[in-house]
């Protein structure tokens, strides 16, 4: 099973999008979670989907269509998704894959600036998402993906110290792993640690291996302003 993770930087309606499904055709995943993503953009009719609320038009680079967090998935996806603290920047799906089943839950963290969700509280709120999820789904094994706005190794990048804190506990509670930590990463792959993460359970961390990982800003215009990469999972 191969679970991709991109902010995709708004992906309106334009000629970049092509050039965006290209690289996601060539990667391939199973399941992808795109932040900053727009309807338009689908991986291909094999795959269902499920998404945050539209975005409102309160920036001039967001159009109709547009997505906090948008999950598309080639294995079968309830058509509900579940209920969560905050359904505009989040999105939690039911998902039957051949590895078992899941619950995977697409989010964007705030970042430092950002006007409409303070980070403390929001990051907060979405370890006890987890939890949560976990304790109504026990069955089912749990993702979070998404942009995270931090590298998840420093306090350098969108995050208070607080929040990093929260989030290393949320971790531990949840018995998740960052399977796209910075030094899981082959070299030379990224110029830069990523800040968009998979976390998965920890009882899979000896089954999965990052297997891509690409630069958003290459080529005019760019893809994206952040990086993508892809965990497999290999089966049990």
């Amino acid at each position: 099973m191969r679970i991709g993770v991109w902010n995709v930087e708004y992906a309106d309606v334009t000629a970049t999008n092509a050039r965006r499904l290209a690289v996601m055709e060539c990667e391939q995943a199973d399941i992808w979670i795109l932040t900053e993503s727009h309807d338009s953009l689908s991986p291909g009719s094999e795959y269902c989907a499920a998404h945050s609320r539209p975005r409102l038009p309160h920036a001039a680079r967001v159009k109709d269509g547009s997505r906090w967090a948008s999950i598309w998935s080639r294995f079968p996806m309830e058509s509900k998704t579940l209920d969560t603290h905050d359904a505009d920047r989040v999105v939690a799906v039911h998902i039957d894959a051949p590895i078992g089943p899941l619950t995977v839950y697409g989010t964007v963290f705030p970042w430092r600036g950002d006007t409409e969700r303070k980070i403390d509280v929001a990051v907060a709120a979405q370890g006890k998402d987890w939890t949560s999820l976990r304790q109504r789904f026990p069955t089912r094994s749990l993702i979070v993906a998404g942009d995270l706005n931090s590298d998840l190794i420093s306090t350098s990048h969108f995050l208070t110290k607080q929040a990093h804190t929260t989030i290393d506990a949320a971790l531990i509670e949840n018995d998740l792993f960052v399977a796209t930590h910075p030094n899981r990463i082959p070299p030379a792959k990224l110029k830069e640690p990523p800040i968009d993460h998979v976390l998965l359970p920890n009882k899979w961390k000896e089954r999965s291996t990052i297997v891509a990982a690409w630069e958003g800003k290459v080529g005019k215009p760019r893809l994206s302003d952040h990086s993508g990469l892809i965990v497999e999972v290999s089966d049990l």
